[in-house]
């Protein structure tokens, strides 16, 4: 039978295709920002530690959530909450992550928008230096932005296919000489005293860069199982929950291998600010969706949402480290929430392991080293403190 008889095989491609152009368009923004740190093989040892140890569990963790509940975040913490009689201060959680989300949406605009004006530019030459450019190109952008919102699967699919052609590109294309940027390929690989900021951009690449933690795919998912009586997780679902956290870490180490992928050639960066801009339509109908029924909070988003690009185009930076901690505390909330408030039996019947041992070892990993590693991280945001360094996707 071809793939077109099986929907639900044509969500788990869709899925993939997601899980690839979530990780490659965020790793930029909780990666390394200088060459330096970028190198640093224990940064990288300790973010696939992260990759095995939090990111692993929490998918499995909202896929199991997804399965059960066949409900957005949003709609279904209410009833977890009378569930597990509980306070419904944990409800709020579901709209920290959607406040996550708009302003990711902003600032992916914001990023994208200055990349392909960029790529323009390099590709164009004089043709595009004047202000007229300029103009069209944030013309293009935002109607790029307002088409993947209405056509959100076409989108996903095609952003992910233009990640794939900048991986290439930037693999293959000679660098131009004497750029900040074209530096970072040619520090070579080293080690340096592990620091708890290391920690926090190991973190950090192993949960924000990749939309975890934050009720992305648990919508995901649930759209997903829509159609599915199955209130837990299948063994189908678990080999894809694999797959999906198997293609986190190959695109994860592609980035790493090519030092990142801005590298101020015209191509790269035109078909990596499309993809950014692609990324925040979508995250923004993922927002829509779930608030299209409230008038009230539709505006406040909008709102949200425009505040959020004045705030990424003047403080980068501390627009970059003011979403980490944002995601870094929702994740620690659902965790807290699933760990703790929840009752037992539920989550068991939910991820439907095999084995009792390979749950306890899910649950040691979810009421303790993931909350213990997420308040690592943010000691490791605040000991930093919001220093300004140079950006790369600052205009």
């Amino acid at each position: 039978m071809t793939i077109s008889a099986h929907p639900q095989s044509i969500n788990r491609f869709y899925t993939l295709a997601l899980a690839l152009l979530l990780t490659w368009a965020l790793m930029p923004w909780f990666t390394p920002v200088n060459a330096e740190q970028f190198s640093e093989l224990n940064v990288w040892l300790a973010w696939l530690a992260c990759m095995a140890v939090v990111n692993l569990p929490l998918l499995l963790l909202e896929g199991a959530l997804a399965r059960r509940m066949k409900q957005s975040p949003l709609n279904a913490l209410p009833p977890l909450t009378r569930e597990a009689d509980t306070k419904p201060l944990w409800r709020s959680l579901g709209w920290l992550a959607l406040l996550w989300q708009v302003l990711i949406s902003s600032g992916l605009l914001v990023s994208g928008l200055w990349l392909t004006l960029a790529g323009g530019v390099s590709l164009l030459g004089l043709f595009a230096a004047g202000s007229g450019f300029t103009i069209l190109n944030i013309a293009a952008g935002g109607l790029l932005f307002i088409a993947s919102v209405y056509f959100l699967r076409p989108s996903v699919w095609i952003g992910a296919a233009l990640i794939i052609l900048t991986a290439i590109l930037g693999a293959v294309l000679p660098e131009p000489a004497h750029t900040y940027e074209s530096a970072r390929a040619y520090l070579p690989w080293h080690w340096h005293g592990f620091r708890l900021a290391d920690w926090k951009i190991a973190l950090s690449s192993a949960l924000m860069a990749t939309g975890l933690g934050v009720g992305l795919y648990w919508q995901q998912f649930a759209q997903d199982s829509a159609d599915d009586s199955s209130k837990s997780l299948t063994a189908p679902v678990k080999q894809h929950v694999l797959v999906l956290w198997l293609l986190q870490i190959l695109a994860g180490v592609c980035y790493v291998a090519l030092h990142g992928i801005h590298r101020q050639i015209g191509a790269v960066d035109l078909s990596f600010g499309i993809a950014q801009i692609l990324m925040a339509g979508f995250l923004a109908a993922n927002v829509l969706r779930q608030i299209r029924h409230h008038k009230a909070w539709l505006a406040a988003a909008v709102l949200l949402w425009v505040g959020g690009i004045a705030f990424a185009l003047f403080s980068n930076r501390i627009y970059i480290e003011f979403l980490d901690s944002l995601g870094l505390l929702t994740a620690l909330g659902f965790t807290i929430f699933v760990g703790w408030k929840m009752k037992i039996s539920h989550m068991r019947k939910a991820l439907n392991f095999n084995s009792e041992g390979i749950y306890n070892l899910w649950r040691i990993a979810v009421r303790v080293l993931i909350p213990l590693a997420i308040i690592a991280a943010l000691l490791g945001v605040w000991t930093q403190g919001f220093e300004v360094q140079q950006y790369y996707q600052s205009p």
